[in-house]
């Protein structure tokens, strides 16, 4: 576990230089002191952060398990775990291929509230905190920053 998280924090930090240095060439918005780069920039600079963040603490880490039995401390992945493991990238996936047809706000409903339920929160506590996320979202993009999420079936509402 300790070298995987090594592994995994170096690919996090280095996809989030990657994206800070992608976002540089994006073109500057006319008339406001802020571009098109400032979100991802600001997104792939956390992510970066807890790369080496991640990738530190599993270094640090990795001299205090050397005395401890491997085998009692690090359980593989059980099925269950890759099952989850995959529904969230289908989740994912499903979200990328049906948010243009359906509306951000159907399509992001059926995310969380699968990801959440499968996570063995209660429906009730799901429902709301779907909801609650994606009237904050929506706000967030559609009415402060004015950017259109999709609307798909909600479009004549809208």
């Amino acid at each position: 576990m300790v070298k995987s998280d090594i592994i995994i924090g170096f690919i996090l930090t280095m996809l989030g230089v990657a994206v800070i240095l992608h976002a540089q060439s994006f073109p500057a918005i006319p008339g406001q002191e802020y571009g098109a780069a400032v979100f991802p920039v600001l997104i792939a600079g956390a992510l970066a952060i807890c790369g080496i963040l991640l990738a530190f603490g599993a270094w640090r880490r990795r001299a205090s398990l050397a005395a401890v039995d491997l085998e009692h401390s690090m359980a593989g992945i059980t099925s269950a775990g890759w099952t989850k493991g995959l529904a969230t990238i289908a989740l994912v996936v499903g979200y990328c291929l049906f948010a243009d047809r359906i509306g951000f706000i159907p399509a992001m409903a059926i995310v969380l509230m699968v990801g959440m339920l499968m996570l063995g929160v209660r429906w009730w506590v799901a429902l709301l905190v779907s909801a609650a996320t994606i009237l904050v979202i929506y706000q967030l993009f559609v009415v402060l920053m004015r950017v259109p999420l999709p609307r798909g079936l909600l479009a004549p509402f809208l």
